[in-house]
């Protein structure tokens, strides 16, 4: 596994921060509402400790949005949600009044 400075780490995070403002100005325009970030943790983990964070921190299921990116730092970043939260994000995207039951499993 790499290993990160501190510093590195650091400007990891806000590369990543400034792309979650822009994702998120754009969901606000969407919404009409604002969108509230907190600054992005950056965690270095082996596959089994994500698979054991996911399950201790997101819950059994869970829904997931992935983007590949390439140019001078390339790799891929993932957006997770438990369902529950990602039924409230399709709700709001959609409808406020939008059943549970109309959402595919």
């Amino acid at each position: 596994m790499i290993v990160w400075s501190d510093i590195e780490k650091d400007a990891l995070a806000e590369f990543l921060n400034l792309g979650m403002g822009a994702a998120a100005k754009s969901l606000s325009s969407m919404l009409g509402q604002e969108i509230l970030l907190s600054v992005p943790e950056i965690s270095f983990v082996s596959q089994d400790e994500f698979k054991e964070w996911c399950g201790d921190e997101i819950g059994k299921e869970i829904v997931g949005v992935q983007q590949a990116f390439t140019g001078h730092a390339a790799g891929n970043i993932s957006l997770l949600f438990s369902r529950g939260n990602s039924y409230n994000l399709v709700r709001e995207l959609v409808s406020d009044d939008m059943p549970l039951d109309d959402l595919p499993d």
